[in-house]
């Protein structure tokens, strides 16, 4: 519609002003946009109106030719082609159909490899970004099953990455994004486990200064993937202490990754009798009626409970918070989330296997309970079974399904 309207006041001016030709406008505006242009580019770091894209990537060949000449000019001796191949590599392994091709036909993790290794262990000067565009590089094909197995059964990549996330290096967000996605795989992971020293290696990334305030999320998701595994073996290498002392602390988010870390320590028979040992019922309590520091999620405070309050001695401290279960109704009552709803309404359902629980829910608040609307169909399920289980008699022991699920 404006293109349209702006042709017609065109046209109207040439029609009344006869001498306002096209050329004449043209003429008119070159003086002002001559003086605009120049300025605009010198102040985005342009010089002469030119454009310095391509200076830094490599001249493609077209098709099918593209990646053999990319792969071939990687390995030159000179430090500019070579530069513009590898940024030029970045880019195109995106698209997942070149990855494949690199990683199975041009042995891409093997050659890109070679040059980091001896750019970050000193035998190479680099005047480039080489090692942002080769971590860019390796992002990409760990999204690949034949990458990711490709780069795992390597230990010397592994060791530079894990040594970039140790220094807190400019790179550790790029390295600890390519972690994830190798631990991702569950045979990945498991090789990382068996073969690679992968506890001692995250245990030096996060013991030295226990308060640091900040890892990349992708780190902490990293940490999650193997900690589901192997439990008990993390939590004698010290990450339960490490991880307690990160809450008692309340560092930066540590309501999301912390807790979510530890919650999964509590789910091994070693984890509850350590949680016990601390205390952990009060201090999540203590989390959970905070009446200054409000959470933008309780999910894993509430995961952290459930799991760690399936031993004994751990139920008998839970009567001494009497107040605990109305305050887990209300975060049910007023949530969407569904995963949050899910573990309130299982630790409800565990919090009444003690005799004096249940009759105090059932006494108080059962009501409530049944108004709540669930958000999916597993949260039905474990709804009409809190509700089933609460309406029965207080010692009514029928066995009935109870739904975990690993977050």
């Amino acid at each position: 519609m404006w293109k349209k309207y702006e042709k017609c006041r065109n046209h109207y001016l040439q029609s009344q002003l006869k001498f306002l030709t096209p050329t004449t406008i043209n003429e008119i505006a070159k003086l002002p946009v001559e003086q605009i242009v120049p300025n605009q580019c010198q102040y985005y770091g342009c010089h002469n109106n030119k454009s310095t894209f391509f200076d830094d990537r490599a001249e493609l060949a077209y098709g099918l030719r593209a990646l053999p000449k990319l792969m071939k000019e990687i390995g030159s001796d000179d430090a500019t082609t070579q530069f513009r191949a590898i940024n030029s590599l970045s880019e195109y392994v995106r698209n997942p159909l070149h990855a494949q091709r690199a990683i199975t036909q041009f042995q891409i993790v093997r050659r890109c490899q070679n040059i980091f290794l001896r750019i970050r262990m000193k035998y190479e000067e680099s005047k480039y970004r080489h090692l942002d565009c080769l971590l860019t590089i390796f992002y990409y094909i760990s999204k690949h099953l034949n990458g990711v197995y490709q780069i795992v059964r390597s230990n010397r990549l592994l060791d530079q990455l894990y040594e970039i996330a140790a220094k807190r290096d400019m790179h550790m967000i790029k390295a600890s994004a390519i972690l994830s996605l190798l631990s991702e795989q569950h045979a990945a992971a498991v090789v990382l486990i068996n073969s690679y020293n992968v506890l001692d290696k995250l245990i030096n990334i996060y013991s030295p200064d226990i308060c640091v305030p900040y890892y990349p999320e992708a780190l902490w998701l990293h940490l999650q993937h193997i900690l589901q595994y192997i439990p008990d073996e993390a939590i004698k290498c010290g990450f339960f202490e490490i991880l307690y002392k990160r809450i008692k602390g309340r560092l930066f988010q540590y309501h999301r990754f912390d807790l979510k870390c530890f919650g999964m320590l509590c789910g091994s028979d070693e984890g509850r009798k350590r949680f016990m040992a601390i205390d952990g019922v009060k201090e999540m309590y203590d989390i959970l009626n905070d009446p200054v520091e409000k959470l933008d999620t309780y999910e894993n405070v509430v995961l952290t409970l459930m799991n760690g309050i399936l031993s004994k001695p751990v139920m008998w401290r839970c009567r001494e918070f009497t107040d605990l279960p109305s305050i887990v109704t209300d975060i049910v009552r007023n949530t969407t989330n569904q995963k949050m709803q899910l573990c309130c309404l299982q630790l409800l359902r565990e919090l009444g296997g003690m005799p004096c629980i249940k009759r105090y829910m059932k006494a108080t608040f059962l009501e409530h309970l049944k108004n709540i609307e669930c958000v999916s169909m597993n949260n039905k399920e474990a709804h009409a079974e809190l509700l089933y289980w609460l309406q029965r008699e207080v010692y009514h022991t029928s066995a009935l399904k109870q739904k975990l699920q690993d977050f």
